[in-house]
């Protein structure tokens, strides 16, 4: 038998295999530099620093957050009252050392009274402080629980500041209508109104068994 022998124009397949070998190179060539590049786009989104616009929201370049204050500053009242301050001070001192903590006065256990005056010639201020009792420290002054100053306006007025820190309103409230009566020489003791004064237990006195007379035989 003859053989015959075919000539076609078709690569044959060990001439192909090359040329498919060069495609899938690169194809993972470009497959791999594709992952690259979103791997550096990945790693320069999550380094960026985030802001507000960065989630998709509207938020106006302007934008500025209050400040917060540093420290709580309590408040003040004043009054205006005639007479100089020194003359203001000594009538108050006189009314708080009675109403507040005196003997039946509110604060007599609970706070200890301090005052302080300036001469005339330095300016003629003054102060009252009452300080909360403590008696495990070996001063038992405690913290500030009560302030009022005292200072010239001129022209024959004097101001008052009253300043709450520690004390409940309403008793704060009373002590501060005392005050102004006593600036103004008036009568007042609303302190021991909206906190009366506790009755005091009469003591009993004990009874002495009377002695037995001996009967005399």
């Amino acid at each position: 038998m003859e053989q015959r022998s075919t000539i076609s124009n078709k690569p044959s397949s060990a001439a192909a295999l090359p040329a498919a070998h060069g495609s899938v190179r690169l194809m993972r060539k470009a497959t791999i530099a594709g992952l690259f590049c979103a791997s550096a786009l990945l790693l320069a989104a999550c380094s960026a620093p985030i802001g507000p616009t960065s989630l998709g929201l509207n938020v106006p370049a302007n934008l500025t957050l209050p400040e917060l204050p540093g420290t709580l500053s309590l408040p003040v009242d004043q009054s205006n009252v005639p007479g100089s301050a020194l003359d203001a001070y000594s009538a108050v001192a006189r009314g708080a050392l009675v109403c507040w903590v005196g003997a039946n006065g509110p604060l007599k256990l609970t706070h200890i009274f301090h005052a302080e005056a300036m001469p005339p010639s330095a300016g003629g201020g003054a102060e009252i402080v009452l300080h909360q009792r403590d008696p495990s420290q070996p001063s038992p002054r405690g913290v500030r629980a009560l302030r009022i100053a005292f200072a010239d306006n001129g022209g024959g007025t004097a101001r008052i500041e009253f300043q709450n820190m520690k004390l409940p309103q309403d008793l704060s409230d009373a002590m501060q209508k005392d005050a102004l009566a006593w600036a103004a020489k008036g009568q007042s003791c609303q302190a021991q109104v909206v906190r009366p004064p506790t009755a005091a237990v009469p003591a009993v006195a004990e009874k002495v068994p009377a002695k037995k007379s001996k009967k005399r035989v």
